[in-house]
């Protein structure tokens, strides 16, 4: 295969790759697989990350390529032909973006690794994708790396400059005071808070504040439209009834769920919920919560169910979005992609079935803690905490 065609894109590209904000994250990464995938939603960053690493660690020398999928017309084999290629032009590292987009990229992954063993492979891809349940085994050979949106800290760091290293949950609880103290004497993160609640999820926010929901609310659709369809294989008929569904729930979370009820106003089985349920979760628009110890299963209905992040709820939500609401969606967005949360019996939520947290304010008491071994409350309103009392926006910066 003839490489110089996508050679002169990946260093036009690169030329064009505008000066943005850097994501710690780049340094966790590993980076040195043979096979590594990043996985997110559309908007997460993928792309950038990834032209940010080929231009911090290779420039424009021939030790990299990088194709995207999205835009260039490949048959079936063309991957291992242009695999191929590269091995025998001494290129190390292929970078693949949007593999989803291409019918048999998981046979093809396969295939390269085991075909040209020094050649190292880096793709991204859809949250949609079940990477580890493609049409190959990739299991033993990929290392998936799952991006989110911008953290709270991550915004901080955007908006102010100054860098913050992340904290573990234990470290957080148990010396949330003083974090919360450093943190306050450099930044106002209550006003922080407010702005990244509206527009701070999805790094495209850089692009124009009073643009954001026009961006957000075109990514939601193009996902419901193209990308569930292709890759879930929904008719595109039913398309609409994925749109109602969401609306509904966009209109009544934290909604719990009747599958029944929804079932009849969709015009739906009660199977076929679950599953397009499952299907706005994959995308990264809702969250579903099942209670702690629960069996997991894909025809079991979830005990509750939000929105994905508060951005979702400002452009989707009822006019004057639920102050509850919009700090348990907080919570469980910055706490979730780190840890096991589930629904609690004596408060909002449990964290890897050791600690129980409730969500509020300031008036918020701990009542309904009582006799609760590690109980929290993760309090709004406040910019230090005390005792187990611990700043709502300080859980973001667990990641």
């Amino acid at each position: 295969m003839n490489t110089e065609g996508i050679r002169q894109t990946h260093i036009q590209i690169l030329q064009q790759l505008e000066a943005s904000f850097t994501r710690p994250i780049m340094q966790e990464i590993a980076w040195g697989e043979r096979l590594l995938g990043i996985m997110g939603a559309r908007g997460a960053g993928k792309t950038t990350l990834l032209l940010q690493h080929i231009r911090d660690s290779y420039g424009l020398s021939d030790q990299a390529l990088y194709a995207t999928l999205d835009t260039l017309h490949f048959a079936p084999g063309d991957l291992v032909k242009l695999a191929e290629a590269c091995w025998q032009q001494g290129v190390e590292v292929l970078f693949l973006d949007e593999v989803h987009k291409f019918d048999t990229w998981s046979q093809e992954l396969k295939n390269i690794y085991d075909m040209f063993p020094r050649l190292r492979v880096v793709f991204t891809g859809s949250s949609l994708l079940h990477i580890l349940q493609g049409n190959a085994d990739l299991s033993r050979r990929a290392v998936i790396y799952h991006l989110e949106g911008l953290s709270f800290r991550e915004f901080v760091q955007v908006q102010t400059g100054l860098s913050f290293p992340e904290a573990t949950l234990p470290h957080l609880l148990a010396n949330h005071q003083q974090m919360a103290m450093d943190i306050a004497s450099q930044v106002k993160p209550l006003k922080l808070f407010l702005d990244y609640q509206r527009i701070g999820y999805y790094p495209y926010y850089l692009q124009g504040e009073a643009t954001y929901p026009q961006k957000l609310m075109a990514t939601l659709i193009q996902t419901l439209e193209f990308d569930i369809p292709y890759l879930r294989g929904i008719e595109i008929s039913y398309v609409n009834k994925l749109k109602q569904l969401l609306h509904i729930l966009a209109q009544s979370v934290p909604y719990k769920p009747n599958v029944v009820k929804l079932a009849g106003a969709l015009g739906i089985s009660r199977q076929v919920v679950l599953h397009y349920l499952h299907h706005l979760q994959d995308a990264h628009m809702i969250r579903m919560l099942y209670p702690d110890g629960a069996f997991f299963s894909q025809l079991k209905k979830p005990e509750k169910v939000y929105l994905w992040h508060p951005n979702h709820i400002h452009l989707l939500g009822k006019p004057q979005a639920d102050l509850g609401n919009l700090r348990e969606t907080y919570f469980l967005s910055q706490v979730a992609p780190r840890h096991r949360v589930h629904s609690s019996q004596h408060g909002d939520f449990t964290v890897d079935e050791k600690y129980t947290f409730e969500v509020g304010g300031r008036s918020k008491n701990d009542n309904q803690l009582s006799g609760i071994e590690n109980g929290w409350i993760a309090m709004d309103d406040i910019e230090v905490g005390y005792s187990n009392r611990v700043p709502l926006w300080l859980f973001g910066w667990l990641y």
